[in-house]
């Protein structure tokens, strides 16, 4: 969208932007607009790439604004979080260069990171066209796997890094959140946890399972678990998924903090065993390598956090979030009963049972929740029997394929 098609922000925009990058470079700053980086049409935000004239030996070329014609206010959690983010020196090289951010109109700018559609973490997973001969075909797929994993480690770790940095500095956070006025959060899913931990047995009655006593109080645990974080409280992303993450060997960043905000870091960090299925790219990824990735954040996390080492410690608070996720997940049950429906890369009926199936899996490892895992293993058995096969498997991405 070019700024003559938003003749009332026109005016606005381009001059507060100047202002901000005058006011950080301590000289004028003259732009232009270069092009739309806006996701899709109808997209709450607008996202524009404007170039800067003749600048600064210390200026980039180009820099990106984002901002909203609705006033929408989530958009101040991500200038809160870009600002307090900025300021802590173990993160800089993972999120965006923040230059500034104000209210009227509502924008943030920050350092331009290329066009990353072919940077994005979903496209090493799931978005590279094979070759059409069967000998190239081999090598391609082998070398899609390891660049798929690669990206997925990378990922893995920068989130580990992220809350490991972010431990006991809620207070620094909540003074930048108070300066800009942030506080209407998103309606994201993040912030639906624990009613959807609620209502699980209400959603397990629909299936004709019980929840026993046992499972109740197992459900009670999980909630104290993630409305109290203990030593686990951090920065979080809040959707940290393959479309907020762009990887390269040499440089990967996270985008898009809206939902930004200090809550239980494996709310974010169950990512590799429950956390990616609530991702617009949601498919199977191999249990080995979802093993590995939680080893990986795991060890990331404990450089800050020493709990996150402590099995006794860590694995109940692993476990809850993880609950809360699979419980997401059957808030769709009611309208998956009566028809599934298409959800990014998968379907709500594929994601539903793969992730009752994944934190039935976890509960066996980690020998925790065992009401829990019974109650999934029996939700799973009744969906099974009333959908057919292809609703109940979750394809596996295509990096990961054999040939």
């Amino acid at each position: 969208m070019k700024p003559e098609d938003l003749p009332d922000l026109q005016a606005a925009v381009l001059p507060a932007a100047e202002a901000i990058l005058t006011n950080y470079f301590h000289t004028p700053i003259h732009l232009h607009w270069q092009n739309d980086l806006s996701p899709y049409p109808d997209s709450p935000f607008t996202i524009w790439r404007l170039a800067l004239l003749a600048p600064p030996e210390n200026a980039p070329s180009t820099v990106v604004v984002k901002f909203t014609r609705a006033g929408l206010e989530p958009l101040r959690f991500e200038w809160a979080s870009l600002a307090f983010l900025n300021q802590v020196p173990a993160l800089q090289a993972i999120v965006p260069h923040f230059y500034g951010g104000q209210a009227d109109p509502l924008l943030v700018i920050m350092a331009d990171l290329g066009d990353d559609a072919e940077q994005k973490l979903g496209h090493f997973l799931d978005g590279q066209k094979p070759p059409k001969t069967a000998v190239e075909l081999t090598t391609f797929q082998q070398t899609l796997g390891h660049q798929a994993e690669a990206a997925l480690i990378a990922f893995q770790r920068a989130l580990g890094q992220l809350h490991a940095a972010t431990i006991g500095r809620q207070a620094e956070f909540e003074q930048i959140r108070q300066r800009c006025n942030a506080t209407v959060r998103s309606r994201h899913r993040v912030h639906n946890i624990i009613p959807a931990l609620e209502a699980l047995p209400e959603m397990a009655e629909l299936l004709g399972v019980s929840v026993s006593a046992q499972g109740l109080g197992e459900l009670a645990t999980a909630v104290a678990h993630i409305q109290n974080p203990g030593p686990f409280l951090a920065f979080t992303h809040g959707d940290s998924t393959p479309a907020n993450f762009l990887y390269s060997p040499n440089q990967s960043r996270f985008l898009d903090f809206e939902t930004g905000d200090f809550r239980h870091a494996l709310l974010d960090g169950t990512y590799a065993r429950m956390r990616y299925l609530h991702s617009i790219w949601a498919r199977e990824i191999p249990l080995a390598i979802q093993q590995h990735l939680f080893a990986v954040y795991r060890a990331e996390l404990g450089q800050g956090c020493p709990a996150a080492l402590d099995d006794a410690q860590f694995y109940p608070a692993y476990l809850a979030c993880s609950a809360g996720w699979m419980a997401g997940l059957c808030q769709f049950l009611p309208k998956a009963l009566e028809k599934d429906r298409r959800w990014g890369r998968s379907t709500r009926r594929q994601r539903i049972v793969a992730g009752l199936g994944h934190f039935t899996r976890l509960t066996d490892e980690f020998e925790l929740f065992p009401a829990l895992g019974e109650i999934c293993q029996q939700m799973s058995q009744q969906l099974r029997q009333r959908w057919p096969e292809p609703d109940c498997t979750l394809p596996i991405y295509s990096a990961f394929r054999e040939v």
